[in-house]
């Protein structure tokens, strides 16, 4: 990965030209994102380095299992390194107006409420913790 200010501005001239006799001369500039390239080389960086994990929990009892809760420690000297989703960049948008409506995404943070399916990162000194909430999970299924 080069260092950022290696990488060059993105100056691609998005005009729109108009062609109607009622309004001669007239061009529409498309602001770009300035900082595209910079963002694409970050995330395909990222997503090449990282790759999304899944877990099947199945219930092989008799019994209704509630507030099912995974934790999952990972050790750091493994050599796996874990991120949350909400950690790995958006692909970039090379028009700046697009690029602003894909940073406002929703980041679901509220650790309070936790919903199902909720996976949270812990990273401590020598390990990760990752919690994943299951809800229920009725017998027999996964």
């Amino acid at each position: 990965m080069p260092k950022k200010d290696a990488i060059p501005d993105f100056n691609l001239d998005h005009k729109m030209y108009v062609d109607d006799p009622y309004m001669p001369d007239v061009t529409i500039v498309t602001p770009v994102n300035e900082d595209y390239l910079r963002e694409r080389a970050d995330y395909l960086f990222v997503t090449e380095l990282y790759c999304p994990v899944r877990v099947l929990l199945a219930n092989m009892g008799n019994g209704t299992a509630a507030n099912v809760r995974v934790e999952l420690i990972i050790d750091r000297q493994s050599g796996v390194n874990v991120v949350p989703e909400s950690d790995i960049p958006l692909e970039p948008a090379s028009k700046r107006d697009a690029a602003l409506l894909q940073r406002s995404r929703p980041i679901w943070r509220n650790f309070a409420n936790a919903h199902d399916g909720q996976v949270t990162v812990e990273a401590h000194a020598d390990k990760f913790k990752v919690i994943v909430q299951c809800g229920t999970v009725q017998p027999k299924r996964r």
